[in-house]
């Protein structure tokens, strides 16, 4: 039995950011590309859900949760993986933890489910940004199927995605 060692490359690929609070900013995406052949012809984009970054989402290493890398890969297929940019290894739009944590930022249509703890009424937020939208999105979807559009690969490319991922990809 032959074994071929599994070619991981990790990359934080630079991209201009279309998430409302850092628009038109560079950025640096997670982006993963995992191949068993040296020259596969075939490519497969896997899109994680809102919750789950791309890692524990298709390529966690513990007790056959890397189905998605490791099969992709078994199968002769060129195999990336994106993190979305505030998930995962991407960077989030605001570090300031503080602004995640605050009830107010909460969309005041939702606040009611907050009262009376931790809120003791409706406040408005302290917040400017929307953190990401569909058109954000999208744009990332986009880059992410331009990185394995390279000019030596001529076979068929797939998106993979699943929850949120499936709308990010385009209902």
């Amino acid at each position: 039995m032959i074994i071929i060692p599994r070619l991981d490359m990790y990359h934080q690929v630079p991209h201009i950011s279309t998430v409302p609070a850092k628009r038109g900013e560079l950025v640096h995406l997670f982006v993963v590309n995992a191949s068993l052949a040296i020259m596969p012809w075939e490519g497969v984009l896997m899109n994680h859900g809102l919750s789950t970054p791309a890692l524990p989402a298709f390529d966690l290493r513990a007790d056959h949760y890397d189905w998605g890398a490791l099969a992709g890969a078994a199968g002769g297929l060129d195999v990336f993986m994106l993190d979305f940019q505030g998930s995962g290894l991407s960077p989030f739009p605001d570090r300031n933890i503080g602004v995640m944590k605050d009830p107010c930022n909460v969309p005041l249509a939702q606040q009611s489910i907050l009262i009376p703890n931790p809120l003791s009424g409706t406040c408005p937020s302290s917040y400017a940004f929307q953190l990401i939208n569909s058109q954000s999105d999208w744009s990332g979807a986009r880059f992410g199927c331009r990185l394995h559009q390279r000019p030596s690969r001529r076979g068929q490319r797939a998106l993979v995605s699943w929850s949120q991922g499936s709308l990010r990809i385009g209902p």
